[in-house]
């Protein structure tokens, strides 16, 4: 009862400074406010130091991404700027999702370095939906066909959120596959696998520990904060040379 107390204690104590109980119906023109752009720099700086370097087998980040023929872009929240922030996310923000991120990346180094990095993409599974995993075989041939697979992987909007109960930490839906058949396709050829999570809650590498045990890297990063900003996303700040 005291850790609850705690909590209880630490988020009320943020509210009353917020003044949220002296005018809860604020104004709504102060949206415009906190997207202005040193709102967007303090979303950045908070988003860069929540991400968490889980595991990191040969030092195999941070990565040069240009130095990489192809990279295997996998998994059903590649572009998924919804489940990327969590169910209290303003439908009209603004988020650069991890393909976005990537992307951009890519296309300033490529245009410095003159480099010809491609960028491939498979969703690969369903993240909710354990009947449609067709797509595995397509994605990991593609992960065995490149020079690095990154996987995206976690919760969405349905596996996560007020009222939204599971009965196991796992990756829901067809995750766990999608990773057991990438993994599979690329561990012959030595060709890393790293998984970026994004998730609301926490979540399990069981059964039995198949995320920690057969991949090079693992970056965690917990649901971000309202109108993230631009850049704001994993890839950025800890999984780039």
């Amino acid at each position: 009862m005291e850790f609850i107390d705690r909590a209880t204690r630490n988020i009320l104590t943020s509210k009353f400074a917020a003044g949220l109980f002296d005018s809860p119906y604020t104004d709504p023109a102060r949206v415009l406010t906190l997207d202005a752009p040193d709102g967007r720099a303090l979303a950045l700086d908070i988003a860069e130091q929540g991400c968490v370097l889980v595991q990191n087998v040969n030092e195999t980040l941070p990565m040069d991404f240009s130095a990489k023929r192809q990279i295997a872009l996998i998994g059903p929240l590649v572009n998924d700027g919804d489940s990327q922030c969590g169910g209290y996310t303003n439908s009209g923000a603004r988020v650069v999702t991890v393909q976005d991120a990537l992307t951009t990346l890519l296309r300033e180094q490529n245009a410095d370095m003159h480099s010809r990095t491609t960028i491939k993409v498979a969703p690969g599974c369903s993240a909710d939906n354990t009947d449609r995993n067709d797509e595995i075989p397509a994605a990991a041939a593609l992960a065995a066909e490149s020079d690095v697979a990154l996987l995206v992987l976690g919760d969405t909007l349905t596996s996560c959120g007020e009222m939204y109960d599971r009965s196991s930490l796992d990756l829901p839906g067809g995750q766990i596959a999608l990773l057991e058949a990438v993994t599979a396709a690329t561990k012959p050829k030595g060709i890393p696998v790293v998984v970026v999570l994004i998730n609301g809650r926490s979540v399990s590498p069981h059964p039995p520990q198949r995320i920690s045990t057969t991949i090079c890297g693992l970056l965690w990063q917990i649901w971000l904060i309202h109108n993230v900003g631009e850049h704001c996303t994993p890839i950025d700040s800890s999984m780039t040379a």
